[in-house]
């Protein structure tokens, strides 16, 4: 009886590590309308291999700087985290942002000056580059709209909160991972 139990348990196993896999990784683009302007924005998507629908995640980055660093990767694929997802089943999009890798425009999410600092714009600047990630990735027909979620890491995961205050019926959950803007170490 215990034989019979671990060969079983070892074959689930090996079939979900065969299975875990089996992940597509691709480069995307999608559009970010901002009024009448049309730019470009960049991202990579994983997802499982078959038809879905799957449920989705938006991956967002964090901010960094100078524009040179920004620029340097053109696409971001946030492994681990982003292979995690799509083993378990999720279609997982990490976009770039305005100003960041291969993404038209420049940064516009600025929290402004140390002594003035506008975080609700600029939450709501990177809501608008994560909400065009997220009608995209909805807008396939491998995902399932009913089953989104943001996640985010700092600028990402701020940003992220803020999209998810406007549209917080369309998502299942937020996961905003050290979510905040400014305060760099070494400048106070």
């Amino acid at each position: 009886m215990i034989r019979r139990w671990l060969l079983t348990a070892v074959l689930v196993l090996a079939a979900n590590l065969a299975a875990a896999r089996d992940v597509i990784v691709e480069p995307v683009e999608f559009p970010l309308q901002i009024g009448e302007l049309t730019l470009k924005l960049v991202g990579t998507l994983l997802k499982p291999a078959g038809e879905g629908p799957f449920p989705a995640v938006v991956l967002n980055h964090g901010a960094w700087g100078p524009a040179e660093k920004r620029r340097e990767t053109a696409r971001l694929d946030y492994a681990p985290l982003s292979t995690w997802f799509a083993e378990r089943g999720f279609a997982v999009l990490v976009p770039m942002r305005r100003g960041y890798g291969a993404s038209e425009g420049e940064v516009a999410e600025s929290s402004g000056g140390c002594a003035d600092p506008d975080y609700t714009r600029a939450g709501l600047v990177s809501a608008q580059d994560i909400l065009a990630a997220l009608r995209w990735l909805q807008g396939q027909n491998f995902t399932d709209r009913r089953r989104t979620l943001l996640v985010g890491y700092s600028a990402g995961g701020w940003g992220s909160v803020a999209a998810a205050s406007l549209v917080s019926q369309e998502l299942v959950g937020l996961i905003s991972l050290a979510g905040g803007r400014g305060g760099f170490a070494g400048d106070g």
